[in-house]
């Protein structure tokens, strides 16, 4: 019987709530996100001017800076959720 409670109460503590100071990982991971965005859009104007690109050059970057965007957005609300 003591080992069903042991067992029961380390599966409590594996699956309990985190504390609040764990919600900063998102909000982290959103700047994160938000920079390399930044980065990228000055990478592809920069490049996209000097070296004359093609459209499908522009066509890659808008799609990887709109997952940028979403892997932005999902964090801040993931932030806002866990913040409140």
């Amino acid at each position: 019987m003591e080992i069903t409670q042991d067992i029961s109460n380390a599966m409590d503590a594996a699956v309990a709530p985190l504390d609040k100071s764990y919600c900063y990982y998102f909000y982290i991971l959103a700047i994160i996100s938000i920079v390399i965005f930044a980065i990228l859009i000055m990478t592809t104007v920069y490049v996209g001017i000097t070296k004359k690109m093609k459209f499908s050059f522009y066509a890659i970057a808008f799609i990887y800076s709109s997952q940028l965007l979403l892997i932005y957005l999902q964090n801040r609300l993931l932030y806002n959720m866990c913040s409140r």
